[in-house]
């Protein structure tokens, strides 16, 4: 038996929502599901949210046996979720998004964010099956699917699942998170009963400064940002985003929808882009046959790849004047 954890589909959101409703603990939580299930609906194809289902592999078959779902969301949200008295995120982040106030980013505010303080995510839906034999596997996927959706983002504060079992929540306290008082403006992370917490409304939070001093964390890892260099456009960035997946530009034509000469069009862009902002990464070698394949292209388009792939933040949207402006002021933008 195997875990794979894959994005969501739109086919996928009744048997999510069957999932959540068959765990007692959560069910408890929502007085209907519909919202839950009209909100996975809506941000499917949402490019910037992050839905995961992990699913136990046997044969042919397979059994969901973990969901996740994630957006970028307002700073006001973040401020209600963490002023008392607490609620459960999920049901109301849910009912929000089917309603005139949607919490979620648009596109031009992720972009702006991206560029100037920085993002909040919330994690509004996380559980895995409490009596999954792979459940440490499992969640392992997880905080992996995590950071590959969200690395190269400028995170400010994360929000995670609100805990259905003591377990949950100590893998993520272990992980570097913390629980929130806001009495205190303390974070907790030890000598908490957790039987109780996961009983009632609770936030579970992991922040930019709390990241700096928790350094080795498998949480405080999504926070390692750095300002892009290549000013990328958004086609370069989209045509880069694909090729990560190793397709050849034939098949990049077909799935971005353009011709075999624009993609290589885009391509000589990104080559000289590089050559402008990353000179000795576009630098051709003394070897005779590498050299030539840095004339084609074939060199240059591995080592390209290989550098986006190392430093997300060169694919994912921002203003680059907003930036300037940022490094300018010497405010925090790394």
């Amino acid at each position: 038996m195997n875990i794979r954890h894959r994005k969501m589909k739109l086919q996928d959101v009744p048997g999510c929502v069957s999932f959540v409703a068959s765990q007692p603990a959560l069910r408890a939580r929502y007085t209907s599901m519909e919202d839950l299930a009209k909100t996975w609906a809506k941000l499917i194809d949402d490019e910037f949210a992050c839905m995961i289902l992990y699913e136990a592999i046997s044969g042919t078959r397979s059994t969901i046996w973990g969901v996740s779902a994630a957006a970028f969301v307002k700073e006001s949200f973040v401020r209600e979720i963490k002023t008392p008295p607490f609620f459960w995120i999920g049901p109301e982040f849910a009912r929000r998004v089917n309603s005139a106030y949607s919490p979620v980013l648009s596109s031009k505010e992720i972009r702006e964010a991206n560029s100037t303080n920085g993002l909040n995510i919330v994690v509004f839906q996380g559980n895995i099956l409490p009596a999954n034999p792979l459940w440490l596997e499992t969640y392992y996927a997880g905080v992996k699917a995590f950071f590959e959706e969200y690395r190269g983002y400028q995170i400010k504060e994360i929000i995670g699942s609100q805990a259905d079992t003591p377990e949950f929540l100590a893998s993520m306290l272990q992980g570097g998170a913390t629980l929130f008082h806001p009495e205190s403006e303390q974070r907790t992370r030890v000598n908490t009963d957790l039987e109780q917490v996961v009983k009632t409304p609770h936030v579970v939070t992991l922040s930019f400064e709390t990241a700096k001093v928790l350094t080795g964390s498998w949480f405080s890892s999504v926070f390692d940002y750095h300002p892009p260099i290549m000013k990328l456009s958004p086609s370069q960035q989209r045509l880069l985003l694909f090729a990560l997946k190793g397709d050849t530009d034939q098949v990049l034509a077909e799935k971005l929808h353009l011709s075999l000469a624009a993609v290589k069009k885009t391509w000589a862009a990104i080559y000289e882009k590089a050559e402008t902002y990353l000179p000795g990464l576009s630098k051709p070698p003394g070897d005779t046959q590498i050299h030539e394949n840095f004339r084609r292209g074939a060199e240059r388009k591995r080592h390209v790849i290989a550098y986006v792939r190392e430093n997300m933040q060169e694919l994912r949207p921002v203003s680059h004047e907003l930036i300037s402006k940022r490094i300018a002021h010497g405010t925090r933008v790394s």
